[in-house]
């Protein structure tokens, strides 16, 4: 009778020098930094390689840090988690950085393109590059870290959780060092009120009409409280808003 039994999946982290994404003879791999796979901690060797066991039939899902502290370093590829099964083997790619970029998303309540005095930041959006989550500070703000020298295309979600259009391109680039604004337009209030006085402007007690389903393209919307609704509104275009006779 014969028993087998499966040698461990090797992963490695090296420093991709020439950014070429393979492990090349000079490029030294990083040692001494942990990986959580499920509840085991593992630490990478002097030649940054952990050895991982993987059960026949299955696969194991490898999750790597994004960066290397202390050491200036962010993985460049592949992006994490990755999985690997028996008679496989798994690298990653790290970088070297040593500048950065500043991302700020705002409300632009003008819809100019330019972040003016007393437009906010828009916080607690989440953005994700290259395998990466990043989420906006109080100021609207997070950085991402960069090689100098270099120009990189940074692109921002088209709207935000909270229903913000993008104002311009969605995509644009920025040398290191360097920062970009990324602006919403925040949505057009419409609202319906009882005109009690027939002055054609809502007076302080001329109540809202709650409750009312407006129609505008395909989308429904419902006055709230206030008899308000808000409507979304794509810089540079109109939208005709038809309201119950």
């Amino acid at each position: 009778v014969r028993f087998g039994y499966i040698p461990p999946v090797p992963v490695t982290l090296y420093e991709d020098i020439n950014q070429n994404e393979k492990q090349d003879d000079d490029e030294p791999g990083l040692s001494g930094v942990t990986i959580t796979i499920g509840i085991t901690d593992y630490t990478t060797d002097v030649n940054g390689q952990i050895s991982v066991p993987v059960p026949a039939g299955e696969s194991v899902d490898v999750p790597v840090p994004s960066e290397i502290p202390g050491k200036k370093l962010v993985l460049f590829s592949p992006t994490s988690p990755q999985s690997i099964q028996v008679g496989g083997e798994l690298s990653f790619g790290y970088i070297r950085v040593d500048s950065e970029i500043t991302v700020t998303l705002y409300v632009d309540s003008n819809g100019n393109g330019i972040q003016d005095g007393g437009e906010p930041g828009i916080p607690n959006e989440r953005k994700e590059i290259d395998g990466v989550v990043y989420i906006t500070d109080a100021n609207g703000q997070f950085v991402i870290k960069v090689q100098s020298g270099k120009t990189f295309k940074v692109a921002a979600p088209t709207e935000t959780t909270s229903g913000l259009l993008l104002s311009g391109d969605e995509e644009r680039e920025v040398e290191s060092g360097g920062e970009v604004r990324f602006g919403y337009i925040p949505p057009v209030p419409v609202t319906l009120y009882e005109d009690i006085n027939q002055n054609e402007k809502q007076d302080d007690d001329e109540p809202g009409l709650s409750g009312v389903t407006i129609t505008i393209g395909i989308t429904d919307y419902t006055t709230d409280v206030n008899g308000q609704i808000s409507v979304p509104v794509p810089a540079g275009e109109s939208v005709d808003v038809p309201v119950p006779s």
